[in-house]
Parts: C-alpha cells; structure tokens; sequence
C-alpha cells in the first residue's frame, strides 16, 4: 500500500525525472565531506545504510570506494530492477566523478570494481545478483528496525543516511539508535547523516502552498495521530536534538553544516508554537537542512556542542528558499 500511495503521489516512471549527474555528484560530496571530516576511509570499512531508496546510488558509490560490506535498510522494497540498472548505467557514464571517490593508493581497488560493474551491466543480472556482487546486504524492516536481524560479523564502522532520519517516528528511532549502538557499531564508530528538517507534506510533489514549518505550531497529539503516521510517517526532531542524541552515544561533532532561511527565522519569531518547542530559539528552529559528521573516539571524551560547537566544527549557511524554488522551476 505504502509503495502504490507514493507512486499514486509521484507518478510510476520516478527514474525519469531523476537528475542522475546531480544525484551522484552530492553523493560523492557526502562521502568525501564524510572521509575528510571523520578521518576515516571507506576502504575495507563496514557501512550501515538506512534508507535503501529507488535508485541505489549511494550503496554504488560506497562499492566503488571499497567498502568491505555494506548493510541497507529500508522500510519497503524500493529497489527496482530497473531503477538499479539505471543507475549503474549512470555511474559507468560519469568516470571522471567516480575518480573523487578514493585516493591514488586506491584506485586500483576502484578499477577493479568499476570492471564489476561493467560485467555486471553487461551480463544484465538480476537485483539479487548485483547487491551480492557489490557485497551488499538488503533488509526489509517497518522503521528500519534492526531487531529482527542477526548483527553483522564484524562491526559497523560508518553510519550513514540521506534524508532519512526524519522520517523515523522520534520514540523507534531512539530504540533503534540504541539496539544499534549496544550491538552493532564498532568503538569508533563514524556517523553521516543528511538531514531535511520540515514537514515532508511540503514537499514540492505534493503541497508547495504548505510553510515548510508550519508542521511546528502542532501539539505532539495533534502531530502524531492526525499528521504523521503509516503513510506519511515523520518526526519533528530539530537539529539540536539530533546532536543531542548523537552525543548520548558518545559521539562527538566533527562537521556541522546548518542550512536556515532568515524568513523562517522572522515567521516563527511571530507565531505560537507548540508547548515542546517553548524555549528554542528561532534559529534552532528555523534549521531545515542539516549535515552531520560525527565519531566515537574510544580515547576522549564527546565535544559538547553546548560548548564549543560554535566556534570549532560548525558553520551555517542562510539562503532564500523561495529564490531556490524559483531557479529550479525555470530549470524544469
């Protein structure tokens, strides 16, 4: 049901309005931002995944930079065959992108797996085939929840999610975070997460009339019976609180990238909000897109971001999100 309601929203050829270039290209960044700021490679590492999504890109890029297993979790099979074909037919179009990927001590592993990816196109074989090739492992869990499984043989040395954590129901993605925490990460741990932070019914497939934040006036009543549920399932979580969470796991920031549009700061400096949000500040609130670098050092202890977050790892960028909204309808 939850797959025909968003092909119902989104139309059923979704890979079509794809823009496979840009989609690759930010996924490298994310890597890349990931690899610098955390001092980790990806090389041999174990990836954690959540957030499988239609096309696959990201588990690709992480095959490419030779991660030794990569775990993914979804809530539905969104995965489709030829969705997944596409996007290795895209990756093997952009060599020259794919060359970011690693160092020049690397780039024989990255050859050699480009020549998989190769045979694999090529050979056309089937999704259960490509995910074993790419050393993937591909769970189906309601909330990406990891109790069904057994933990991995060796433990995972990078969390990663685009645009996913939001959407996780606040009290499973707590649980979660926890059950992962005691069985499944390794001692240092590394987290990249990209955030966006408002409500997903703004989404411009679906109400671009809706105040991306206007899901914030809501009591958590209101919000979590009526607004958020099976279908359109969200939290409300603001940046803070998610640096907040990461430090209960004893990670500590290394790159914070906050993106916030001063009009927001001027609405909900205006409005009344709901109780829970009472003693924010509005450019707290105000954060609608968010990167996260964190990790665990087993050695010292986590960088409170109450005390010098500000001045060390991060750095906000203001922008008119109208003016974006605009530049990308005059593109399509």
């Amino acid at each position: 049901m939850n797959e025909q309601l968003t092909r119902l929203i989104r139309g059923g050829a979704i890979e079509s309005r794809v823009n496979f270039e840009a989609r690759i290209r930010s996924g490298i960044e994310n890597l890349e931002l990931m690899q610098s700021t955390c001092g980790v490679r990806i090389r041999n590492k174990c990836i954690l995944e959540w957030g499988t999504g239609w096309h696959g890109i990201d588990i690709i890029l992480f095959y490419l930079a030779g991660a030794r297993e990569i775990y993914t979790f979804d809530h539905h099979g969104h995965l489709s065959y030829p969705n997944f074909r596409k996007s290795i037919q895209q990756c093997l179009e952009h060599p020259d992108m794919l060359k970011l990927l690693g160092t020049e001590s690397e780039s024989a592993v990255h050859d050699e797996r480009i020549a998989v990816l190769k045979r694999v196109y090529v050979d056309k074989a089937p999704n259960s085939e490509l995910l074993k090739a790419f050393n993937v492992h591909y769970l189906i869990a309601p909330d990406c929840s990891p109790e069904r499984f057994n933990g991995p043989s060796v433990k995972i040395d990078i969390f990663y999610s685009n645009s996913v954590l939001q959407r996780i129901p606040e009290s499973i993605l707590v649980t979660n975070l926890q059950r992962l925490n005691k069985d499944w990460f390794s001692s240092d741990i590394s987290f990249f997460h990209k955030l966006d932070l408002f409500d997903a019914n703004a989404l411009r497939h679906v109400d671009q009339s809706l105040w991306r934040l206007h899901y914030l006036y809501y009591s958590d009543f209101t919000f979590t019976k009526l607004i958020s549920g099976r279908f359109n399932s969200q939290n409300r979580l603001r940046e803070c609180e998610f640096i907040r969470l990461f430090e209960m796991l004893g990670l500590s920031a290394r790159h914070i990238k906050s993106y916030i549009d001063r009009e927001d700061v001027k609405r909900i400096a205006k409005h009344k909000l709901a109780a829970r949000f009472k003693d924010y500040l509005p450019e707290e609130l105000a954060v609608t897109h968010s990167l996260l670098a964190f990790r665990r050092d087993p050695l010292s202890q986590p960088l409170s971001c109450h005390t010098d977050l500000s001045r060390s790892v991060r750095e906000i960028e203001y922008y008119d999100y109208q003016t974006v909204i605009d530049r990308k309808s005059n593109v399509a």
